[in-house]
């Protein structure tokens, strides 16, 4: 679980990382062709709903297996 947690962590980072990217090219492109850079962002934009949807997959999968967990431990199989 500590893997997972540090691959969401590795996520955050990374979309700090490319906001800060985003930030700089913007402002190093001012003047720039503005349907170039509209096209630029919007494929960022979707790379980064992208990541999202991959860490709220990861948070689904970690609250399954906690639950499988708990069901388990109720059940009384680790008992075994």
């Amino acid at each position: 679980m500590t893997g997972d947690r540090n691959d969401l962590n590795e996520t955050k980072i990374n979309l700090t990382q490319t906001k800060v990217d985003a930030t700089r090219n913007l402002t190093e492109l001012k003047g720039a062709d503005i349907p170039l850079l509209q096209t630029k962002f919007s494929l960022k934009f979707k790379h980064l709903q992208l990541q999202l949807n991959e860490t709220k997959a990861k948070i689904m999968l970690l609250e399954a297996a906690k639950f499988q967990l708990l069901r388990g431990e109720q059940s009384g199989w680790h008992r075994l």
